[in-house]
């Protein structure tokens, strides 16, 4: 049979003539309308193939650049596996300061943790290395039973494979508490579910944790809760009230309580236990009672089985019961909270943990003894418990490690046991111990005080030692002995905080399947905010880190993955803060509507200080129940540490696992303090009579023992203050004796004594204790006498004077101290010491009147007093009245215009000479800025100039001309300067701080003002000043300029630039900046001048010619010039690999050592140092304060006499912060801008002054010589200057740092030796010699052009400089 033809073809061909029939009946707009729609098609068609087409293309070329950062990644890659190389060096000093990302740090011994692989000999328990033996099982005296692994279906909902096992692990807490019979309650509980944060990532409670537990049934109009539970209708009905008892609505959550259901009413035997007796309560009066201890007969207590009903029994109400004891009655509204030493504490509160309903830890567990394999009488402490509880064991699965946020809530409730058992140990045994001074219990057992009284009425209650970490005793003693630290070593270089990475091989390899670190505290434990866990470290390095290194070590910005993959993944993971803000208003650290942190950040492109003293770091552009806790007893300390504590999952393991909280390095040895008979003496009733007669030994007293013993021992012992005997001995607890060392550094000329490193710390004794506080004074330094500051100082201060001084320096000398020291009883030493201060006058009136009969008159008190207020007036612009002191007779106008007086006192005979003579020595450029100056202040508009002027431009010369011009046409010019120095350099000069009233802590306040009152003397002055100088400004803070604008336009009402006045800095600001105490070179920028937004608005005036060189007509000098101004440029190129300059050969004289230097710069000193002229003119330069000290200390020795020790008095502030600061702490501090705690001189020694004390003649700067020393003020001689050889008292001042954070004052002479001082004290002097000390190179800008500028040629400067290399610090953006 033929195929059958297809019709396909047919049917395309009717098609076709269909449509082309109906093509040739169309009208001509048919067609139109037709072939508009098929171009419109045919453009849309061609349209989208391009679109299509630059798809492609994009997706082309997206592609090859993809491949093309692929392949730079590779080829870096490459390029790091290639040249990565493993940290092999021994030493780690200063190995942060040379990071490198190809090192791969990991695999150095030192650094690698190492796995889990140390196993217990006794328990099998896994532990890291170098991890206590005994912390699993005490060494084997815990023994106990293994935990039963769950059945079904419980085993699959823990392992985290299906969705049920997940939903079920991820709110676990919330199943158990569909099943628990105590409700969980603590004075507060600090869950993350409970502010809606989602953030914490432990579990967290502060105060006490209580279980409670109600009736079997619930009142009639109550609705059943947690136990009554159990005993409702069917399981359906159980189901459907604990969902909507903990909220749950999912079905999936359902399903999962339906199974939990079943399988705990299987297999809890505790539940079924209760159950079958609960039919016996025949009424309400019943009780069921599980007792505490009771285990089953026959059974040791090492064994943990449910309870039998011989363990349970119904008895009536009113029968005696253990407290500690479970006790259920049938129905009632109360309820009963569950001791935490029952044997069903933890089974009745975590039924999912354990599911049988076994008993746990109680009071009669017994440790073992793996020697003899028996049983001890002792009890197994509720921490080894627990310790044994949570360990990893070999070949064992310990399911309780996967119950995660549970096992959170879990552990920290026992760690509440854990402690609730050492507190209870302490309360009641206080009433047992006791303890009470020797001498007191002496006395009463002896029947020398009331002889009714019983020695067992005596004593207090000792509550809460110090041993008892955490305690607050506990944290004042790390307080203290932190202290210690500080004065030994001076505050710690770097606080780290070191966090680790939950993603480290170690930890996750220990993880079980679907955990993550945050679910195993056990192995991560003290985490962070951001749930990393970490430890807080003080390190005090021996070199100290310097500001240009911080960015070395700290880095705020996110690594460049290019360069370091590995530290970018870390930080982005791991440390970036956020998202706060807007973003998320409610993030943890938002408060008010701001973040408190400060996120974001503002970039800065170098790290600065803040306001607040904090750096800111480079970061450049690119089902729970809570009961009311009533009120406790003030002195009941456990109480209040219990309310007060907080514990979380983290810390709970930490304290089971007795890992150390705290560790450090050297050793704190803390040494008693107390009067004769007075040590602590602890006892009880029944060695209460041993006690008293037997007086206990202590550090003290065995110290006075020692320095009694006829060896070696106890004559070294006798030239020991008591702090530093740890030192040397080693204090025996057992024996309570001090035990010479065995090991340590041998003493040079000893045998068999060793120093260690040691530390010995004397008990802090409060200011009120006086007998005791002042006994550790002694202790602590072997004062002499003046120990204490008072009004009997002054007294024997001007006692002093009044032998052989002048009364013109008496007066000087007693209006420092009014002004200074404030001392309480003023005017009666005004009565006291008024004759001796009269006594010029006397002499004069008598002279004039020619009669030697005339004696003492108010007249002349009068006149003398108003000496006084000038000097007053001039130190500290206040009136004699307000240091009370009787006001002089004298026109309140005089005391007002004393300051304008003092600016019209010039003799004009005097400023016409100066005139005459210097107006022709003027250069052209020097005359070309004197014109312009004297242009403005006839004009009268005001005016901003700064002059800047280089070493020997001849700055100095046209300022005083200046100066005088103005004063000679009857108007005030004031001059001021930043330094003492450069002030006394200036006629009528004075410090700017003073003059000002300046803020002492002026970097700290942007929006400082003058402490100038507008009808005071100085706002006179101000007013009326044509002109204002000041020199040195480039030392000023910028803030201070600011200050002065700001008071200024205050005072003269004028919103012009400085009030529409003149004002004239000069400076040169190659020179050193602004000091800011621990300041970055970001901050020394900041604060210059030229960072003002004044520094607009100035005019600059150049001088460029070296006067000092052509006076001097010496080539070298030339030369040494051009060299200063291109070290002072920072022009002379730096070596390779050491940032550092090589000085010219010519430039200086290099020396070898420190005695070289010292006997090129004072040769044969002690034949010249009586030459004040030869004195003056030479002196050795260091950048740092230990170095002055060193070499000072040095050359003062080579002095002929007796040596001198003046030792402060040093007190807090605030008395009652002494005993967290105590004495030596505060005399160990040597704060820059302070005396020494002990300051030691001979006469002819040249000392500076630190404190402006009377300006212009004394200013913070001035050098001097010492000519006389009595024991309360040195006669010096000033030795430079406008006041150049005028004889001054200095008598003890008290002083308090500005800068330093230990609010104390310090009462010690305002100085310090001067054969060597500062670079930047010696900003301003000229000297013919000048040393150099360079091996601690300079450290801020511009300190070493100051240091070689203080000469003018370079055969007068000797420099110690290894090899010639020096660092020279210059930062080019202040330069230009």
């Amino acid at each position: 049979m033929p195929p059958k033809k297809s019709n396909l073809n047919n049917a395309s061909s009717n098609g076709s003539r269909r449509k082309r029939v109906e093509r040739a009946q169309q009208l001509p707009e048919q067609i139109e309308t037709r072939n508009a729609a098929q171009r419109i098609r045919t453009a849309e068609s061609r349209a989208q193939e391009q679109r299509d087409e630059r798809l492609q293309q994009n997706i082309t070329r997206t592609r090859a650049a993809r491949e093309r950062n692929i392949a730079t990644v590779r080829v870096l890659d490459r390029h790091r596996q290639r040249i990565s190389r493993s940290l092999t060096r021994a030493s780690f000093v200063r190995l942060a300061f040379e990071y490198a990302p190809d090192i791969n740090y990991s695999a150095h011994s030192k650094i690698a943790i190492g796995g889990m692989d140390k196993v217990c000999q006794y328990c099998q328990a896994l532990k890291f290395r170098n991890e206590a033996a005994g912390m699993c099982c005490a060494s084997g005296k815990v023994v106990l039973s293994p935990l039963p692994a769950p059945p079904e279906p419980l085993l699959s909902l823990l392992t985290g494979n299906s969705d049920d096992s997940k939903l079920f692990l991820r709110k676990i807490r919330k199943f158990n508490s569909c099943f628990q019979m105590t409700s969980f309650g603590a004075t507060k509980i600090c869950d993350r579910a409970s502010d809606g944060r989602n953030f914490e990532t432990t579990f967290k409670i502060q105060g006490q944790v209580y279980h409670k537990i109600g009736s079997l049934m619930p009142m009639p109009d109550n609705n059943p809760k947690f136990l009554q539970i159990y005993f409702m209708g069917d399981c359906e009905e159980r189901v459907t009230t604990r969902c909507l008892y903990n909220f749950i609505e999912q079905a999936e959550e359902r399903a999962i309580v339906i199974l939990l259901e079943n399988f705990l009413e299987d297999h809890n035997q505790l539940i079924q236990l209760i159950k079958r007796v609960s039919p016996r309560l025949q009424n309400d009066n019943y009780q069921i009672v599980i007792k505490a201890d009771k285990v089953p007969l026959g059974e040791h207590a090492g064994r943990f089985n449910a309870p039998t009903v011989d363990e349970v029994a119904v008895i009536m109400v009113g029968d005696p019961v253990d407290k500690r004891s479970i006790k259920i009655t049938r129905r009632d509204n109360t309820v009963s909270m569950i001791s935490d030493l029952h044997r069903s504490y933890d089974a009745l509160q975590y039924p999912l943990i354990f599911w049988q309903g076994q008993d746990e830890y109680h009071l009669n567990i017994k440790q073992y003894d793996p020697n003899t394999g028996d049983y001890r009488n002792n009890k197994v402490s509720s921490m080894n418990y627990y310790a044994h509880r949570i360990m990893v064991r070999q070949h064992q699965d310990n399911y309780i490690l996967r119950y995660r946020q549970l096992f959170h809530q879990y552990i920290v409730d026992m760690y509440a046991k854990v402690e609730s058992e050492r507190l209870r140990f302490l309360r009641f045994n206080q009433a047992k111990l006791r303890s009470e001074e020797y001498i007191h219990l002496r006395d009463a057992v002896a029947g020398n005080i009331d002889g009714n009284l019983n020695p067992n009425d005596i004593g207090n209650a000792f509550i809460l030692p110090s041993s008892y970490i955490g305690s607050p005793r506990n944290m004042q003693e790390y307080i203290q002995d932190a202290m210690t630290y500080v004065r030994h070593y001076g505050r710690p270089d770097l606080f780290i905080t070191f966090t680790c990475n939950p993603n480290w091989e170690e930890i996750q390899t220990l993880l079980l399947p679907g955990q993550q670190a945050i679910h195993r505290h056990d192995l991560t434990a003290q985490w962070q905010k951001r749930g990393l866990p970490h430890a807080h470290i003080l390190v005090w390095l021996k070199d100290r880190i310097r500001p240009e290194e911080i960015d070395q070590i700290i880095s705020a910005e996110i690594p460049d993955p290019l360069i370091d993959q590995e530290l970018f993944d870390i930080v982005t993971k791991h440390m970036i803060h956020g998202p706060c803000g807007a973003f998320n208003m409610t993030s943890p650290c938002m408060e008010n509507g701001k973040c408190k942190k400060k996120f974001p950040k503002p970039h800065t492109n170098d790290t600065i200080t803040d306001i607040d003293g904090y750096p800111m770091y480079r970061r450049r552009s690119s089902d729970l129940a809570i009961f009311e806790v009533q009120n406790i007893n003030k002195n009941d300390e456990i109480a209040r540490y219990q309310m007060g504590r907080y514990i979380s999952s983290n810390e709970a393991i930490w304290h089971i696992l007795s890992f150390p909280i705290h560790e450090r390095d050297p050793a704190v040895q803390h040494l008693a303090i107390h009067l004769e008979n007075g040590q602590r003496v602890y006892f009880t009733e029944e060695n209460v009579l041993q006690r008293a007669f037997e007086a206990p030994k202590t550090t003290l007293t065995e110290f006075f023992t020692l320095c009694q013993k006829p060896d070696v021992f106890g004559q070294f012992a006798k030239t020991l203050v008591y702090g530093d005997v740890p030192r040397y001995f080693t204090w025996n607890k057992s024996s309570k004796k001090w035990e010479p060392r065995k090991q340590g550094k041998p003493h040079p000329s000893i045998t068999g004594i060793f120093k260690a490193k040691t530390l010995g710390r004397l008990y802090t004794v409060h200011p009120k204790q006086r007998e005791c506080f002042y006994l550790r004074l002694l202790l602590d330094a072997c004062r002499e006498l003046q120990l204490l500051e008072d009004d009997n100082h002054w007294d024997l201060t001007l006692a002093d004077a009044a032998l052989t001084s002048t009364p013109n320096n008496i007066r000087q000398l007693f209006a420092i101290i009014l002004t200074t020291c404030y001392p309480s009883q003023a005017q009666s030493l005004w009565e006291k010491y008024k004759n001796c201060m009269t006594e010029d006058i006397l002499h004069r009136i008598r002279q004039t009147n020619q009669c030697q009969n005339i004696d003492y008159t108010p007249e002349m008190y009068n006149e003398t007093l108003v000496l006084i207020e000038d000097l007053c007036v001039l130190i500290s612009n206040l009136p004699l009245n307000h240091y009370g002191m009787p006001s002089p007779n004298r026109p309140a106008t005089d005391l007002v215009n004393t300051d304008l007086q003092r600016e019209n006192q010039y003799d004009h005979g005097s400023l016409a000479t100066i005139i005459m003579n210097s107006e022709p020595l003027l250069t052209a450029e020097q005359k070309i800025i004197y014109d312009r100056i004297m242009l403005a202040v006839a004009a009268e508009q005001g005016g901003f100039f700064f002059l800047d002027a280089p070493g020997g431009t001849g700055k100095t010369f046209l300022i005083s001309l200046i100066l005088a011009k103005i004063r000679s046409q009857q108007k005030i010019a004031l001059a001021v300067a930043s330094s003492g120095i450069a002030a006394t350099l200036l006629d009528g000069g004075r410090t700017a701080h003073s003059t000002f009233k300046l803020p002492l802590d002026v970097h700290n306040k942007p929006d400082a003002i003058c402490n100038i009152k507008k009808n005071s003397g100085i706002a006179a002055v101000l007013r009326k000043s044509s002109i204002i100088i000041w020199d040195e400004c480039t030392m000023a803070h910028k803030y201070s300029l600011e200050a002065l604008n700001r008071t200024m336009q205050d005072l003269n009402s004028n919103n012009k630039l400085f009030g529409g006045a003149i004002l004239l800095l000069s400076g040169d600001f190659r020179q050193t900046l602004p000091v800011i105490p621990r300041s970055t070179f970001a901050d020394e920028i900041n604060a210059c001048l030229k960072q003002s937004f004044l520094w607009r608005s100035v005019e600059i005036l150049r001088l460029t010619i070296n006067m000092r060189v052509q006076l001097q007509n010496d080539p070298s000098a030339q030369i040494f010039s051009e060299q200063l101004l291109d070290i002072g440029n920072g022009k002379i190129e730096l070596q390779p690999n050491t940032q550092c300059i090589k000085l010219p050969d010519n430039f200086c004289t290099v020396v070898q050592d420190k005695n070289e230097l010292i006997q090129s710069i004072f040769p044969d000193i002690q034949n010249n140092y009586l030459n004040h002229e030869w004195l003056s003119q030479r002196a050795i330069l260091a950048a740092k304060n230990v170095d002055v000290d060193e070499i000072n200390f040095q050359i003062q020795q080579l002095l002929p006499g007796d040596l001198m020790s003046f030792k402060s008095i040093d007190t807090v502030v605030d008395e009652n912060e002494s005993v967290n600061f105590p004495i030596e702490f505060l005399n160990s501090l040597d704060i820059p801008g302070m005396p020494p705690h002990n300051l030691r001189l001979k006469i002819g020694s040249p000392i500076i002054l630190l404190r402006n004390l009377n300006p212009p003649q004394l200013c913070n700067g001035t050098r001097l010589v010492i000519k006389k020393i009595t024991g309360n003020i040195l006669e010096a001689t000033i030795l430079a200057g406008k006041f150049k050889g005028k004889v001054v008292l200095l008598p003890r001042i008290p002083m308090i740092p500005s800068d330093s954070t230990i609010p104390f004052k310090r009462l010690q002479f305002p100085i310090r030796l001067a054969f060597a001082m500062s670079i930047n004290k010696s900003q301003g002097q000229t000297m013919s010699i000048c040393g150099l000390d360079l091996e601690n190179p300079c450290f801020s800008h511009g300190q070493l052009y100051v240091a070689c500028s203080r000469v003018g040629k370079p055969s007068n400067l000797f420099v110690l400089a290894k090899d010639r290399l020096t660092k020279n610090i210059v930062h080019r953006l202040v330069l230009h």
